[in-house]
């Protein structure tokens, strides 16, 4: 391997484990990238390349845009996960967004 292609990988790893950080902290990515010295415009090159990456060498998955509704429920129901091949995962109500939103993440439900 070349030395210019294990820069160019090590880079990669580099900016996905920042935009998992990112994701699972919950901030706005201005917000984070202030918070590291990062620049945002760096920041969002790496996000928009990672994601067309992730979805060219995995075109059999399919993301569907999910809407999480805030609801006053008297009845305490957990919320109820389908997923393919009827795999079923009950999520507690009080479950927070962070930890819901990383969750669904390792799932693959949402992309990284």
């Amino acid at each position: 391997m070349s030395i210019k292609k294990s820069f160019s990988e090590n880079k990669k790893e580099f900016w996905e484990a920042i935009i998992k950080e990112w994701k699972i902290s919950g901030l706005s990515k201005t917000l984070f990238c202030k918070q590291r010295s990062i620049a945002e415009s760096s920041f969002g090159k790496w996000y928009r390349r990672l994601k067309e990456n992730f979805k060219k060498n995995n075109p059999e998955v399919a993301f569907v845009p999910i809407t999480i509704k805030k609801e006053k429920s008297e009845s305490g129901s957990p919320l109820l996960l389908v997923l393919k091949d009827n795999i079923k995962i009950t999520i507690p109500k009080d479950t927070d967004a962070p930890t819901l939103k990383m969750l669904l993440e390792m799932l693959g439900v949402l992309p990284c």
